[in-house]
């Protein structure tokens, strides 16, 4: 593995971090340059920006599921 890669427990343990920390906070602090609450080197702001999409997209499918089939 190159030193430039973020091994699967790594990732694991991000994104349980992520989660406890909710969606809206995580995307803020992307939005915001990713130093407050994400940290780290570009490869975990680019490991939270693959989070925030894969969230919104599950978030996106609820709210489809959850909508009035008339």
């Amino acid at each position: 593995m190159a030193n430039d890669e973020i091994s699967e427990e790594g990732r694991r343990a991000r994104f349980a971090q992520w989660e406890r920390l909710g969606l809206e906070q995580v995307k803020n602090d992307l939005l915001n340059g990713g130093r407050r609450v994400i940290g780290g080197p570009p490869q975990v702001r680019e490991l939270a920006s693959e989070w925030v999409r894969k969230r919104n997209t599950n978030k996106e499918m609820v709210a489809w599921r959850r909508r009035p089939r008339w």
